[in-house]
């Protein structure tokens, strides 16, 4: 059983006819083929998938998880399959141009993310009025679109994919996090060692 947030393209989305597509949904429909496995793929929100894993109600989630010590603490994860840093995204428009000019602003995150960390850990050196949370990438970037937060921090690979098609927002900055995501199961999961095998094979 797989776990996955549905609003995360081009990492994983729902088609037209509500099936699961992207690049996570290729990797592990290929490593579980590779193990002789299949995946039943369930939808969750992204804060979700670490509930579900503990309590093993799913196998693995995926979802663009960056590896991070906290994690780690709770979660196993695969070894890396993919290299990210942040994005500091406003309109394009938008005087903003980088982290400096974030003082005083509204800033959005995806609840629970990396993104929300790093804003958080920076929100009194740096001034941000408030910080807001979203449940969805998807409204986070809606609510950017429509100024209801200054601007919205969060993994560049997904922005830029939406950016394609919201072409009213931009990436103003890029933030070196070194991020690398790998698949993500309960500690000590019995298909760890199996599916690092399958991602190096």
């Amino acid at each position: 059983n797989v776990g996955a947030y549905p609003t995360n393209p081009p990492f994983e989305y729902k088609n037209e006819s509500g099936t699961f597509e992207g690049f996570e949904v290729d990797i592990i429909n290929e490593a579980a083929k590779r193990i002789g496995m299949t995946t039943d793929i369930a939808d969750l929100g992204f804060q979700a998938l670490f509930a579900a894993t503990t309590s093993k109600r799913i196998d693995v989630a995926i979802s663009s998880i960056t590896i991070t010590p906290e994690r780690l603490k709770s979660q196993s994860f695969t070894q890396p399959y993919y290299d990210s840093d942040m994005g500091i995204a406003a309109k394009a428009d938008s005087p903003i141009k980088a982290e400096a000019d974030l003082k005083g602003k509204i800033v959005g995150v995806l609840s629970g993310s990396t993104g929300e960390a790093w804003v958080k850990a920076h929100q009194e050196a740096d001034g941000f009025s408030d910080v807001k949370g979203y449940d969805t990438q998807q409204n986070l970037l809606l609510d950017l679109s429509s100024g209801r937060v200054d601007a919205a921090v969060s993994d560049i690979p997904g922005l830029e994919y939406s950016f394609t098609r919201m072409k009213d927002l931009a990436v103003k900055e890029r933030i070196k996090t070194g991020e690398q995501y790998g698949l993500m199961m309960t500690k000590d999961h019995p298909l760890l060692g199996k599916l690092n095998d399958a991602l190096t094979a």
